[in-house]
């Protein structure tokens, strides 16, 4: 969706809009600038449903408060969220699917586990969500690729050292996030990702698991679900590398620096 459909979309809502934000201005703990496109982000979660909708922004900023660990200190020039971009690739693939669907793409790039730090992958990655929420064109839901190759027992290790702050993550995009997930595929599968499920599985609802896909042969089988004109290259893809796709994700972190670095935007006031 491009950005004047954007606009012609959030002009269609302006009403239920209208209704959201002031509802927001009566609620003084609440953060009161928040963008419209964020707001519709709520809003299409329950399909529209004000009530949910209001209901989803309450949870979401009394759980970014009370676990700032996570969800402040957001600079993403900081040394902490520099290693986990050199780290971890967490891109946005740049067209909609057919569904009109948004996809995210997971994985290593740097598969020594001593650079990978837990809590500041967790944080890069909340970070990610709310530039996309920004950035990304409005969509009917999400489509996750999470990315197997590289991962080693010694990142599970890692992970379960710091397994508070896994829990809270999972918590907070079966809970709080405003993340409507229409698909999850893992791929180059493996014996340790098998480990890494099993270790997950105490902390995933079954709404969660029930949109699991995992393709064990290649990638033929993710292509039923997300054709190659959707794709990179390193998945049979049609489309640019994943490394295109990650400076361009980088790049509209760099943009929303202010954005997102800002307590005020997601915290509740005076807490």
């Amino acid at each position: 969706m491009t950005e004047t459909k954007t606009e012609t979309f959030l002009e269609e809502h302006q009403e239920i809009l209208k209704k959201f934000q002031k509802w927001i201005s009566t609620q003084s703990h609440l953060p009161q600038d928040i963008p419209k496109i964020v707001l519709i982000r709520y809003l299409q979660v329950y399909d529209f449903d004000i009530e949910k909708a209001k209901n989803l922004l309450e949870i979401n900023v009394r759980f970014r408060t009370k676990n700032q660990y996570i969800f402040s200190n957001r600079d993403v020039n900081s040394e902490g969220i520099q290693r986990a971009i050199n780290t971890v690739h967490v891109t946005s693939f740049p067209k909609l699917t057919k569904e009109k669907y948004h996809i995210t793409g997971f994985r290593l790039i740097n598969v020594d586990s001593r650079n990978f730090v837990t809590n500041d992958v967790v944080k890069y990655i909340i970070m990610y969500q709310d530039m996309m929420h920004m950035k990304v064109p409005i969509n009917n839901g999400d489509v996750c690729i999470f990315d197997a190759k590289g991962l080693t027992i010694w990142h599970l290790m890692k992970m379960a050292s710091s397994v508070n702050a896994i829990r809270l993550f999972m918590r907070y995009i079966q809970e709080a996030a405003a993340l409507k997930l229409m698909q999850n595929h893992f791929v180059n599968c493996s014996t340790v990702l098998s480990k890494l499920i099993s270790f997950l599985k105490p902390f995933m609802k079954k709404e969660l698991t029930d949109v699991f896909h995992f393709h064990t042969s290649g990638f033929e089988s993710l292509h039923e679900f997300v054709p190659k004109e959707f794709l990179p290259v390193e998945y049979d893809g049609t489309e640019e590398t994943l490394d295109d796709y990650s400076k361009k994700t980088v790049s509209n972190l760099h943009d929303l620096r202010d954005y997102l670095i800002k307590d005020e935007n997601f915290f509740i006031a005076n807490e």
